[in-house]
């Protein structure tokens, strides 16, 4: 993990501020974040801060180090997609309300995002954390039926005509879409 820490502060010394960060774990490492924002023409800064071995016990430590000196606009946080989340829920939400607590102490005004995992009752949980700490709540599995091709033609269309000729910023595209892209195409 000690790598992946210089690496990222590394990369954050020449990165922008603001935009998108994903805050994830395991497998969220290899969502290729460049190509995406490449991919469907997003007009922000968007950076891929997850860990092999990411964890609610590490999460505030590595935050403060790797996700906030990019002072990001929207944090979509996935963590919680391993078995061992599941011997304690009750102190896996307090980590979590924790964690939430924490980012927003740091900043205000930053959109947080928490993305489904694939347990039912982890799920649950983060959905009532999301509404009990005001913040978003992304389901994975809505999302992932829709139609990544179709979409790119439909947006490419769009701004060829002169529909997109306004600039978006992060507040104004959708954690539903953010979620779609980031996590859906990967």
């Amino acid at each position: 993990m000690e790598r992946e820490i210089q690496e990222y502060k590394r990369l954050n010394s020449i990165a922008s501020t603001g935009g998108i960060v994903i805050f994830g774990a395991n497998t969220d490492r290899e969502i290729p974040v460049g190509e995406l924002k490449e991919s469907f023409n997003l007009e922000y800064s968007a950076y891929n801060r997850s860990f092999s071995n990411l964890s609610l016990d590490n999460a505030i430590e590595l935050y403060d180090t790797c996700v906030l000196p990019l002072q990001p606009d929207t944090v979509l946080i996935h963590i919680g997609d391993s078995k061992e989340y599941c011997k304690d829920i009750a102190e896996f939400e307090q980590k979590y309300i924790k964690l939430i607590r924490h980012i927003k102490e740091s900043d205000n005004k930053i959109r947080i995002v928490i993305i489904s995992v694939k347990d039912d009752e982890i799920n649950r949980c983060l959905k009532n954390i999301a509404d009990s700490m005001r913040v978003e709540y992304q389901d994975v599995a809505q999302a992932s039926v829709w139609n990544p091709q179709a979409i790119k033609g439909v947006h490419s269309f769009l701004r060829s005509i002169g529909l997109y000729g306004y600039k978006r910023t992060v507040r104004t595209v959708s954690a539903y879409d953010l979620t779609k892209i980031f996590f859906c195409c990967a």
